[in-house]
C-alpha cells in the first residue's frame, strides 16, 4: 500500500521534493536536488533516511509533465522498481482550486497532496517503445521545421523583399531575379539545419557564392 508520496516540481537545472506521510501526522519535508542521475541517487537516499522504515513498494513519487525536463527521471525510476506518477499539470492545479502565493517549494507540497488524495487513480511511468520513441522523435523533428519555416517566412520576408527589388534595380530579369532568391533561401534554411539553430533576423544575408547557388538550385530541382 502506498503511504509516502513524494511531490516533485521539475525545473531544467533542479527540482523541489516534498515528502509527505498519509498514515502519520507529521510536517513534510522539502528537500532540492540537482535534476540528473546524481541528484536521483541522493533523492532516494533522502527518502529512505525520511520515510519511517517503509519499503521502496510504500513509495509514490509524482509530478507534472515537464516533457525533457521529467524524462530522465522517469526513466531512473523506472529502472530501479521505483512508481512515479507523471500527470497532467492541469488536472493537479484544477484539483488544488485557487492558490494564492507560488514557489517550487509550495508546488511541490501540492504535488504529493494531490497523490496522496488522488492514489487510486495513479498511472505509475512505464517507457514508451522503440517505434513510439522513434514516431515522437520524427514528429519533433518536424515541428522544428515548421517552426523554422513559419520564422523564416515571418521576420526574413522583408529582407527577401528588399534583395529581389535590389537585383532588379541591378538589370537582373525577374525570372534570374526569382531563382537568386530561391537560392538564398534554400541555402538560409541548410545552413539552420546544419547548425541546428533557429533564424536570427539580426544577422546579415548569408553570402552565397555562384557556385553554391547552381549546387543549391540543382538539389531543390
Amino acid at each position: 500500500m502506498k503511504n509516502i508520496f513524494i511531490g516533485i516540481d521539475f525545473s531544467k537545472e533542479t527540482f523541489d521534493a516534498t515528502i509527505i506521510c498519509s498514515s502519520m501526522m507529521i510536517a513534510p519535508v522539502h528537500e532540492k536536488f540537482e535534476n540528473k542521475p546524481r541528484g536521483f541517487s541522493k533523492l532516494r537516499t533522502w527518502i529512505r533516511k525520511n520515510s519511517y522504515g517503509t519499503t521502496e513498494e510504500n513509495w509514490l513519487l509524482c509530478g507534472e509533465n515537464t516533457g525533457v525536463y521529467c524524462q530522465n527521471m522517469c526513466d531512473w525510476m523506472f529502472a530501479k522498481g521505483i512508481d512515479i506518477w507523471i500527470e497532467n499539470a492541469l488536472q493537479i492545479k484544477r484539483s488544488m482550486g485557487l492558490q494564492r502565493g507560488k514557489n517550487d517549494k509550495i508546488d511541490s507540497v501540492n504535488i504529493a497532496e494531490y497523490a496522496s488524495r488522488f492514489v487510486d487513480k495513479m498511472r505509475p511511468y512505464v517507457p514508451d517503445t522503440k517505434e513510439i520513441k522513434e514516431l515522437r522523435g520524427i514528429f519533433m523533428r518536424r515541428r522544428t521545421f515548421s517552426k523554422m519555416r513559419k520564422q523564416l517566412k515571418n521576420e526574413h520576408q522583408e529582407k527577401i523583399k528588399k534583395y529581389y527589388n535590389r537585383l532588379l534595380n541591378r538589370g537582373k530579369i525577374r525570372g534570374v531575379a526569382l531563382n537568386n532568391v530561391k537560392a538564398k533561401l534554400i541555402n538560409i534554411v541548410f545552413t539552420m539545419v546544419r547548425r541546428g539553430t533557429m533564424y536570427d533576423p539580426n544577422y546579415d544575408m548569408i553570402k552565397t557564392t555562384n557556385k553554391q547557388k547552381g549546387e543549391i538550385l540543382k538539389n531543390a530541382c
